[in-house]
């Protein structure tokens, strides 16, 4: 019963990342939020795969859009529960922004800054700090030569 309940979650998670609404003439996606902030690291990956494709086939996305982008991208974030997974995910949203056109650049780093202004206050101590200790990376071993092409 679990099974077939998680294989019909999965199936409504893939129609609401692939529908999308015209409003204003733009596409907006539906469900990438929910899909992005998933317990599943399974379902925030398929999440995240269809967010690139979707910013490839929406170059004209405005503030609000990127805003919308990255409370989604947040969320993964913090759901993203170990330093590998987090290292790895930190390098594929960095890497977003070859997806982004050059004149909209600007715009897609500064709604970053305002993401990370916003909710900085509200990360609890341990997103912070494990137990007592200091988990702020002091290097990292992911190699982004391989995704740079």
């Amino acid at each position: 019963m679990i099974l077939s309940l998680d294989s019909q979650f999965s199936s409504q998670c893939k129609m609401a990342a692939s529908d999308e609404v015209l409003k204003d003439g733009k596409a907006v996606p539906v469900g990438f939020g929910k899909l992005l902030a998933h317990t599943d690291r399974v379902v925030r990956d398929r999440g995240f795969k269809k967010l690139r494709k979707w910013l490839k086939k929406n170059p004209d996305l405005g503030r609000l859009e990127f805003m919308k982008v990255w409370k989604g991208l947040y969320f993964a974030m913090w759901m993203a529960d170990k330093r590998p997974v987090q290292q790895e995910l930190a390098v594929q949203i960095a890497l977003l922004l070859n997806e982004i056109p050059l004149e909209r650049r600007t715009m897609w780093i500064e709604c970053f800054w305002d993401t990370m202004r916003d909710a900085w206050e509200k990360l609890d101590a341990h997103r912070v700090t494990d137990r007592g200790k200091d988990t702020t990376p002091t290097s990292c071993n992911v190699s982004c030569s391989n995704h740079l092409a």
